[in-house]
């Protein structure tokens, strides 16, 4: 692949990522983090995760082949999620963004 690619999300990508931002920034935290603290914390998230969409972008082979799953798939960590993600033409398509802990065998795709 020729430079930087594009990065498209499905809905269902964009439905974990809305998810994840009000798991972080929208908590009631009972250790007593104020709503600046976490509203602060899902920034560094967002901040971090177009970071490395940004490398995945440029680099979409460094991902883990996931064929098992679904044809062409590929995944790469981030913090406790896992990125799952395919090569279509010179764009990199972001299917679900999950919790590493998350049972991947049950999912919908």
């Amino acid at each position: 692949m020729n430079g930087p690619s594009e990065m498209r999300f499905t809905f269902l990508a964009c439905a974990d990522l809305k998810s994840i931002w009000d798991g972080i920034a929208m908590s009631k935290d009972p250790w007593g983090l104020t709503a600046s603290d976490n509203l602060a914390a899902g920034q560094a998230f967002a901040t971090d995760f177009v970071k490395h969409c940004k490398v995945l972008g440029a680099n979409p082979e460094i991902g883990v082949d996931r064929g098992e799953l679904q044809f062409g798939m590929r995944s790469s960590t981030f913090r406790n999620h896992v990125i799952f993600y395919r090569v279509r033409g010179s764009n990199v398509e972001v299917i679900r963004v999950l919790r590493s802990t998350q049972d991947v065998g049950s999912t919908p795709w």
